[in-house]
């Protein structure tokens, strides 16, 4: 009975080291959780919001028309690139702000971006910007397991940017779309 007394001595003496292996793991798991929960919430907001961006973008420039060439028409791409964009929803909220530019892009020099004057051979093209944010869109993004790292929320923005080369002749050929 000697022995059984010293084994259960010794047993009652390691009674608390599983609370404080628990609590020197816990960031550990609150880490690995963070990372497979708020990564993938945060990449699937991110996804939601660049297809939305493209949309808007492909509505707009499909919306510019020409009444001759090197001039467009304006006037229903801002109403259609944004009634595309507040179709969509983003982190479960639907989409209201939208970021809509309309300019020239120069297909030969895609770096230059979008740009408001026009030179021979430039494209009509619509840009769009969408954010999730504390101010639009029902943002910032709010993380469920990351605060306990120090990172409570993240904004996120989508931009896209479409140009439309429309026909020479509207008999003839059919408008077709340049998208980034």
């Amino acid at each position: 009975m000697t022995q059984s007394r010293a084994i259960n001595k010794r047993l009652q003496g390691q009674r608390g080291i599983v609370v404080i292996w628990f609590a020197l793991l816990l960031p550990v798991l609150f880490g690995f959780m963070a990372l497979a929960i708020d990564l993938a919430r945060l990449y699937q907001t991110k996804v939601e919001l660049q297809n939305a961006a493209d949309a808007a973008a492909l509505a707009g420039a499909l919306a510019v028309s020409s009444p001759s060439p090197g001039t467009f028409s304006w006037s229903n791409v801002v109403p259609e690139a944004q009634k595309m964009a507040q179709s969509n929803y983003a982190n479960g909220v639907l989409i209201q702000h939208v970021t809509i530019d309309n300019g020239y892009w120069d297909a030969s020099n895609p770096a230059a971006g979008l740009h408001s004057s026009y030179t021979a051979g430039d494209l009509p093209a619509v840009k769009v910007t969408i954010e999730v944010s504390a101010t639009k869109n029902g943002g910032p993004l709010n993380f469920f397991f990351a605060p306990f790292l120090g990172i409570a929320s993240k904004d996120i923005q989508a931009t896209a940017t479409a140009a439309a080369k429309l026909p020479v002749a509207p008999a003839t050929a059919t408008t077709s779309i340049l998208v980034q």
